[in-house]
């Protein structure tokens, strides 16, 4: 069973999904790393403009909500659809009328991108910098709006690319595969920006929030266009791009990490005492993007006694006690989307067509 935050009482069916039935014209949601120059400093001014007005401190408060936004339970991605919608539609009052710009955090080198945290408010420890240090978020202590803050984590695991798809490929069951999403990369990249992202009540002050949480619903809307559903049909939006199925040895090659013979991984250090895992953690996450998303030259499906071992290491979540903590997680709850990951990635090198 899943752990539930104990302040979360809201089930399911209290979260129905919002479907506008008439759309003027449909927006297309489109990446980041899509976007021209110009785009994306358009993007960036309409969104301050937004974060500066007294729309937004309630969106931050709602999305804390748990009767309005719902986590680490069935209706996550239903919940933080429907409160994207709200985003899409206020960002077209100053200018965006494209929906919300989302940003893929499993390409690697999230912390890399510094021309993209320059435009967003930096990526220094506390407060963010113009146009996006007004204070938005409700201090539950003092009841005063204070600003947003990031606390980088750089060591922190982040899926890459090729365990995502490896889940969404082989993960059936839309609320199985909606909680492996919400445990694996949706947590982590929420732990490793850190500081207002860390946190359920405040992460929705942080404008890269929504960037991330579009990404999360591109990848759903991906789930959707293999396993049915209707993904975004009639949501009056739809993505520039999804992911694409994949299927055994013809697209992915999971190799074994070449840092075998290391002691420990990244899941068993965490497990053994919290902590970040020091210098190996960080070159650990570096080497299971570069061994996890290679692309095989050979399309024929590896015989079972050719296909690497899949490492733990490779696809742990990789949070430390205190991320976990802050998030309202359990180990154990990372355990269980360490072990879907592990088992999706194994069912594409076999081609056995693994479900969950």
């Amino acid at each position: 069973m899943v752990g539930v935050i104990p302040f979360i009482v809201a089930i399911f069916a209290s979260f129905p999904l919002v479907i506008h039935t008439q759309c003027g014209r449909t927006r297309t949601r489109r990446s980041w790393h899509n976007l021209s120059s110009d785009d994306r400093s358009s993007y960036v001014t309409a969104f301050s403009q937004l974060h500066r007005s007294r729309l937004f401190p309630p969106l931050v408060d709602d999305h804390g909500n748990p009767d309005i936004v719902a986590h680490f339970e069935d209706g996550f991605l239903d919940t933080h659809r429907t409160f994207l919608i709200r985003i899409d539609e206020a960002l077209e009052r100053y200018g965006w009328n494209e929906g919300v710009v989302w940003y893929d955090s499993s390409r690697g080198g999230l912390f890399d991108d510094s021309e993209m945290w320059d435009m967003w408010g930096g990526m220094g420890e506390g407060c963010i910098a113009s146009p996006f240090d007004t204070a938005v978020i409700l201090d539950g202590d003092s009841g005063s709006r204070v600003c947003v803050t990031r606390a980088p984590s750089y060591e922190t695991t982040i899926w890459p690319t090729s365990t995502v798809t490896a889940i969404m490929t082989h993960v059936s069951d839309v609320n199985e595969f909606g909680r492996a999403i919400d445990l694996g990369i949706h947590a982590q990249v929420h732990a490793a920006v850190g500081g207002s992202m860390a946190r359920i009540p405040t992460s929705a002050g942080d404008p890269f929030f929504y960037m991330h949480h579009a990404y999360i619903d591109m990848i759903w809307s991906s789930w959707n266009a293999v396993h049915g559903g209707g993904g975004t049909d009639g949501m009056c939006y739809g993505y520039d791009e999804l992911y694409d199925a994949v299927n055994g040895g013809e697209e992915l090659a999971a190799q074994t990490l070449e840092n075998q013979e290391n002691e420990g991984n990244a899941w068993t250090q965490q497990q053994g005492g919290g902590g970040g895992g020091g210098e190996e953690g960080g070159e650990g996450g570096e080497q299971q993007v570069q061994a996890l998303a290679l692309q095989t030259e050979n399309p024929e499906t590896p015989e079972p006694a050719e296909q690497p071992e899949i490492r733990q290491e490779a696809i742990a979540t990789g949070l430390s006690e205190d991320q976990v903590q802050n998030l309202g997680l359990t180990f154990e709850d990372l355990e269980w989307a360490e072990s879907i990951a592990r088992q999706s990635l194994q069912g594409l090198l076999s081609g056995s067509g693994w479900n969950q």
